[in-house]
């Protein structure tokens, strides 16, 4: 059986330092699995600073445990990272047809003009004739 590699994020790294949490005994198995040699587990020092941030102690935690590795986030991390959200969020390419065609004249509207207040329906007349109808229906 091949070793599997699991990356901790800040969320996943705060499941095993929380028993209370709901995912703990999943995020528990890997670190069991690890353990016995079946696994590696690692925990970017990123991560674990937000984390932190979020449940005070929770990086001493995963400092202390002995089957993960804190990678640090050094200037080739850092080039990784970058290269990948650039691939992520590529800038789509332009439509043909943009390029080509001229935009649509803008078309002038009329500002739209209240109805005098007199010739408003009321919120009273409208109930009253819908529960006159329901009535009339029911009847």
């Amino acid at each position: 059986m091949a070793a599997i590699a699991v990356v901790l994020d800040h969320t996943a790294a705060g499941a095993l330092y929380d028993p209370k949490d709901p995912f703990n005994e999943a995020v528990a198995a890997f670190y069991v699995q690890a353990s016995g040699g079946l696994g590696d587990l690692c925990a970017p020092v990123l991560s674990l600073t937000a984390g932190d941030t979020e449940r005070p102690g929770l990086l001493g935690y995963i400092k202390g445990l002995r089957f993960i590795r804190i990678e640090a986030f050094d200037t080739d991390a850092a080039v990784t990272a970058t290269e990948l959200l650039h691939r992520l969020h590529r800038p789509r390419p332009p439509r043909e047809h943009a390029s080509t065609r001229s935009p649509p004249d803008p078309v002038l509207q009329q500002p739209h003009r209240r109805m005098p207040r007199r010739n408003r329906p009321h919120l009273d007349d409208i109930t009253a004739t819908t529960s006159v109808a329901a009535r009339q229906a029911s009847a």
